[in-house]
């Protein structure tokens, strides 16, 4: 039997998150986990492996903390600070944004583990994004 991908959404909105789960459980039997700031998302990055990575841009850096506007960037930056050897250090990820492309093409699309941008979790957008990425890597 096939191991189920794991999904980890780095998210504060919790009605998204909960839609979001639910699509990729049910459409692509995914494993799906949830942190809602950066400091959760780097400790389960650190303990657990994953597949993907869908990560808001604005999210908070600590929970409980105000929203950071590019908490998203920070994250990557710190996970890739965690260096080559890192567990996770080769997962690709998605941005939600509702912020200007142009904003994130200056500072972190042009990472190649970057699969792109979307505005807001969609069953439609998101499970298709996951699950073409996760088609492509099975090959």
């Amino acid at each position: 039997m096939k191991e189920k991908a794991r999904v980890l959404i780095v998210e504060d909105d919790s009605q998204s998150v909960r839609t979001t789960r639910f699509d990729l459980a049910d459409e692509l039997g995914s494993e799906v986990h949830i942190a809602e700031s950066v400091e959760a998302a780097i400790s389960m990055l650190e303990k657990m492996r994953f597949d993907i990575l869908i990560v808001d841009v604005r999210i908070p850096l600590r929970k409980g903390d105000v929203i950071a506007e590019f908490g998203g960037l920070e994250l990557i930056e710190k996970w890739d600070n965690m260096g080559p050897r890192a567990l996770n250090a080769n997962t690709p990820f998605l941005f939600l944004t509702a912020q200007q492309r142009s904003v994130l093409n200056a500072q972190v699309m042009k990472n190649e583990r970057c699969l792109g941008a979307v505005k807001k979790l969609t069953q439609f957008n998101t499970v298709d994004i996951v699950r073409d990425y996760l088609e492509k890597a099975n090959k």
